[in-house]
């Protein structure tokens, strides 16, 4: 029988050796952050933990721009609306943000970003609407 229950600080011990056991590439972040809105558990009949889910808050960002301009003064306006944009999010706690970039603008503002202080991560992005 399984027993689906919510995180404690108690059960981050067991999250970690959870975590290194499944070998892969990325550091564990800090599972009391407050960040963390969603920390679901299932224990196997032992109590042991065999599952868990966090879900860790994050801003999405939309850049919505018009093409007037020089391509100097478009430039100019993305990073001052970035730095901005950056300033209000640090301020709300938040500890990263992730942009959709469609292919056809990615091969085209590649460098802007990696300038921008933007990373293209090694692992696909897979998104999922909830409550639907």
């Amino acid at each position: 029988m399984m027993r689906v229950r919510q995180y404690n600080p108690a059960d981050e011990q067991q999250l970690i050796l959870l975590h290194a056991k499944q070998g892969l590439d990325y550091a564990l972040p800090n599972l009391n952050d407050p960040l963390f809105a969603v920390r679901v558990l299932i224990e196997g009949e032992n109590g042991k933990i065999v599952v868990a889910a966090l879900g860790r808050i994050t801003c999405e960002i939309y850049l919505l721009m018009d093409d007037s301009g020089t391509p100097q003064e478009r430039w100019e306006r993305v990073q001052v609306v970035s730095r901005v944009a950056e300033a209000q999010g640090v301020a709300m706690g938040f500890k990263d943000c992730q942009a959709q970039i469609p292919p056809q603008l990615e091969k085209r503002f590649k460098k802007r970003l990696f300038a921008l202080g933007w990373q293209k991560r090694p692992w696909p992005l897979w998104s999922r609407e909830l409550g639907v």
